[in-house]
């Protein structure tokens, strides 16, 4: 399970929000975009990047 899946929530990404993901450039975040935009679903970045920096 990724960090991504680890840090799920309830909330729905619409379709303008889903639509920013494609301006997400930056190599080390692709796995998690990809993710993103077949879940539809947040994550609380604050846990994934805490999670993040201990592993």
């Amino acid at each position: 399970m990724d960090l991504y899946e680890q840090n799920l929530s309830d909330v729905t990404l619409n379709k303008r929000r889903l639509k920013q993901l494609d301006q997400i450039f930056i190599e080390e975040l692709q796995e998690i975009k990809e993710d993103m935009k077949y879940q539809k679903k947040a994550a609380y970045q604050e846990i994934m990047l805490e999670n993040y920096i201990l592993q």
